[in-house]
This record gives C-alpha cells, structure tokens and sequence, in this order.
C-alpha cells in the first residue's frame, strides 16, 4: 500500500511540474497595465488582437498569437482617455515562448512600452 501511495504521489509531482512554456503551439502574450488608470481596451498589431478590462497594476490572461514582435503597434482606451504606442522600427517576430507587454501612461499623457520575457 505503501509503495502505490508513493507511486501516486510521484506521478502528481511530475504532472505539476508542468512549465506553461513547454507545451507550446504558438506566441502567449499577455498585458501588463502599470498605469493607474483601468484600461477598458488594449489592441495589439494589425491582428487586431484584444485585450479588455485590464485593471490599474493588473494583468490579462495570456491569448496565443500567430505572430508578435519585441515592439508592436499597441491601441489603448482607457476612462478618456486613446493613446498609441507606434514602434520607430519593425523588429523580427518572436520565437515560441511566452510574453509581456507592460504598458504605463507618463506623466506627459503618453503610452510607455516594456516588452519582458517570461
């Protein structure tokens, strides 16, 4: 009885040690909403990819992509607020793997981008 509780209890440790990246299909991206504000919609790249309700110091579930950049275009409404980010360069899309587009408004009103390996 002893050996098939062990058993079961090695099984379950392995299972958990399930990384979210080593099943990867695609791109998981995710938001990360450094602001104070609640950000009612985030629109990612020409995909139109959609993020809502990302809440002040929050962060959305991750959605998997076709293609993301290290820089993208990035769309956010929030209260009153529609601000841009527009990337100067367009970079090589991302490998596989599982990321973070942290997004804060300055004090001058304008949309900062992080980008952040998870």
């Amino acid at each position: 009885m002893r050996k098939l509780i062990l058993s079961l209890v090695v099984v379950a440790a392995i299972a958990a040690c399930n990384d979210r990246d080593d099943n990867l299909e695609g791109v998981d991206l995710r938001i990360q909403n450094s602001s104070s504000t609640n950000f009612t919609t985030v629109t990612v790249g020409d995909e139109r990819l959609v993020f809502e309700n990302v809440v002040s110091g929050g962060y959305s579930d991750y959605q998997e992509v076709v293609r993301a950049y290290q820089q993208d275009t990035v769309h956010v409404v929030a209260d009153s607020l529609d601000l841009r980010f527009v990337p100067e360069i367009q970079t090589d899309s991302l490998p596989l793997g599982v990321y973070t587009y942290e997004l804060s408004i300055s004090d001058e009103g304008e949309l900062q981008f992080q980008f952040k390996i998870d």
